[in-house]
């Protein structure tokens, strides 16, 4: 089994647990250590597991909002998330929709509905899409064909994949355009997108897609960032087992152990490397610019 959620509240980390349990086929084990407790998944259920674990985590920080901005009850900081009192009962979270429609910016959600209709697209016109968006055909000496060093992170290839990436996008790119500025999720789009499809592309070859590269950029930087100033970064702050996931997800696909599953690894280890530089970089820099 894999560790797919680590936290030193019991309640929360039960939660993520009896959740999971509730939506995977295998077992679900939750273990106590020394620096909290841990929830452990069967490898097979990995990619639903990571849908679940983003659905229960926007539920609670939903919650914790729309508890600040009412001011009606009492909170209680445990180091790791906000957890709201209500005389002993958690109240009914919001619904993950709820979540994501207020969650994203003018660029966030430009990309998100640029990905919609592509993904839908490529469901009546699949190989003219493979065709047009494609690292395929790329040549560093014909400036005509730099956009496809983007473009592959537009297209998705199962729905699975397509939510995945959407649903952090939505969650982490909102967040630090909110917090950040519209200028830093662009920055972290693009990097997220060129250097990884090019990392891809000299190792692997022209054939993949997929917005990993620009999720893994996101998750790292907002890791490092919170990391290295959490008071300043605390508005885009995602749970710390997130990243543990993505690096634990990331070498589990350089094994190349999960039949019928063919991953873009240059693009995992190139969109964490570069969140982690450049949230360095940030932190470094421009973190006083804009806090929220």
């Amino acid at each position: 089994m894999i560790p797919i959620v680590k936290i030193n509240n019991y309640e929360i980390a039960k939660l993520f647990k009896d959740r999971l349990a509730q939506k995977l086929k295998n077992s679900v084990v939750m273990k106590e250590g020394t620096d909290g407790y841990t929830v452990y998944i069967d490898e097979e259920d990995l990619e639903m597991a990571q849908y679940v674990v983003m659905q229960v985590t926007g539920e609670i920080r939903e919650a914790e909002r729309q508890t600040r901005i009412r001011n009606q009850e009492e909170w209680a900081d445990n180091g790791d998330t906000i957890i709201r009192l209500d005389s002993g009962n958690r109240s009914r979270l919001p619904s993950l929709r709820s979540q994501l429609r207020g969650a994203m910016g003018p660029f966030t959600l430009a990309i998100s509905v640029l990905m919609t209709l592509v993904y839908i697209i490529q469901f009546v016109a699949p190989e003219y899409m493979e065709f047009l968006m494609l690292a395929a055909g790329f040549a560093p000496d014909q400036p005509g064909t730099w956009y496809r060093l983007l473009t592959p992170a537009l297209m998705h290839f199962g729905i699975m994949h397509f939510l995945f990436n959407i649903v952090l996008w939505i969650w982490a790119g909102g967040m630090i355009e909110k917090g950040l500025g519209t200028s830093v999720i662009m920055i972290l789009f693009l990097l997220g997108s060129v250097i990884p499809n090019f990392a891809q592309l000299q190792f692997c070859g022209p054939l993949f897609g997929g917005l990993s590269g620009v999720v893994y950029t996101l998750i790292s930087f907002c890791w490092i960032t919170e990391f290295l100033k959490p008071e300043e970064y605390r508005s885009i702050a995602l749970p710390p087992g997130l990243m543990v996931f993505s690096v634990v997800f990331a070498f589990i696909g350089l094994l190349d152990i999960l039949p019928g599953t063919s991953m873009a690894n240059a693009v995992h280890f190139s969109g964490i490397a570069i969140g982690l530089l450049f949230g360095v970089y940030h932190a470094k820099f421009f973190s006083r610019l804009k806090k929220k």
